[in-house]
């Protein structure tokens, strides 16, 4: 997302539900941010800023610097491109590593091997004029503690046009917009382009044809005023919404057929996008989340299938009561992720009958 010229930044929080037997702890992720003041309104502006950096709870705390200007600034390439990086890690257990990463890629391995309170790191970068990059600092103790900061960037004096950058999001579930339990589904599109070009159709697609084509000339259809996919409270009904000059799409849909569902989407700038498949099958009685996230840029790729597995359709009893959270008992996810040169692909959860549920459609 940040190589798409998104500007996020490091945070993280804990979910903790005491009333279930596995449960993350109070604590577990943590953000912390550089305020100036111990008031919510200047916490609030720091974490906004991205002045923040994350951890798993550990005691261990990087602080980092680029010609002095700290996570969530920028600064400019200067002329002959070099730029000086201090940093500080303080750890209460021996360090493991402390890695520097531009754009996703390792750029630089501190040798911090059993080192431990108050490190200090240094390093010359070097950064072409005209370039735009951007630099987090990422450290882990012996005990597998980790923390990693916000990005801080790097931009010309006067910064390129923006890239060609899409975003494509697909799940199908039957969850309410508060993550209670329906026997319904419904699929839940969310597609993105960048703002130099827009959208002039989007597709939910299955068995490779059309179930339902949308298009700017069509307005938008709210049901009961909710925002489609991400408002909050209530259930769901069919309803899509444009935005940002039709370069961002929103809908939900009934899902009541099984078969191959994915997205294809058309720009005004001759483009043509489409997303890996999710197999939906109508005679399985059980609730369910099937999601597949694309997000696409130059020299750079993230893709995300996941699935969850909830109780059966038959004891969801309504009007709601009880323990009908969405609160997965099985899950699988398989992540994917190219940065330049680098690629990772992450593996987890239970694979055995979930992996053959994804897809990736012949072009």
């Amino acid at each position: 997302m940040l190589n798409l010229g998104n500007r996020v930044a490091a945070s993280g929080s804990t979910d903790c539900a005491l009333g279930r037997r596995s449960t993350p702890s109070p604590g577990d992720r943590r953000v912390y941010c550089r305020a100036g003041e111990l008031s919510y309104p200047a916490i609030v502006e720091a974490i906004r800023r991205g002045r923040t950096f994350a951890t798993n709870g550990g005691p261990l705390f990087p602080f980092v610097t680029i010609d002095g200007k700290g996570p969530g600034e920028t600064l400019e390439t200067g002329e002959d491109g070099r730029h000086q990086l201090r940093a500080e890690v303080r750890c209460l257990y021996p360090l493991r590593s402390a890695r520097l990463y531009r754009r996703g890629e390792l750029a630089e391995s501190f040798a911090v091997t059993g080192k431990r309170g108050e490190v200090a790191l240094e390093a010359t970068l070097r950064e072409p004029p005209g370039t735009r990059a951007w630099y987090v600092l990422r450290v882990e103790d012996e005990r597998g503690d980790w923390a990693i900061t916000s990005p801080i960037f790097v931009e010309p004096a006067q910064a390129p046009p923006r890239p060609f950058a899409s975003s494509l999001i697909l799940e199908i579930s039957n969850a309410t917009r508060y993550v209670e339990l329906r026997r319904d589904f419904f699929a839940h599109l969310i597609v993105t382009v960048s703002p130099g070009d827009r959208l002039e159709s989007v597709e939910l697609l299955r068995d490779g044809r059309a179930v339902r084509r949308f298009e700017p000339g069509m307005g938008e259809s709210r049901a009961a005023e909710k925002v489609p996919a991400t408002g909050m409270g209530g259930d769901y009904a069919p309803g899509w919404a444009w935005a940002a000059g039709s370069s961002h799409f929103q809908a939900d849909w009934p899902v009541k057929e099984t078969g191959w569902y994915g997205l294809r989407a058309a720009t005004a700038g001759g483009r043509t996008l489409a997303s890996d498949e999710v197999f939906f099958d109508t005679s399985r009685e059980v609730s369910r989340a099937l999601s597949v996230v694309h997000l696409d840029g130059p020299g750079t790729r993230w893709a995300y299938r996941g699935y969850g597995e909830e109780m059966p359709l038959a004891e969801i009893r309504m009007p709601f009561e009880g323990d009908h959270w969405w609160y997965p008992n099985r899950s699988y996810w398989r992540v994917l992720a190219e940065f330049g040169p680098e690629r990772r692909e992450l593996v987890g959860g239970e694979k055995a009958g979930a992996e053959g549920l994804f897809r990736t459609p012949s072009r």
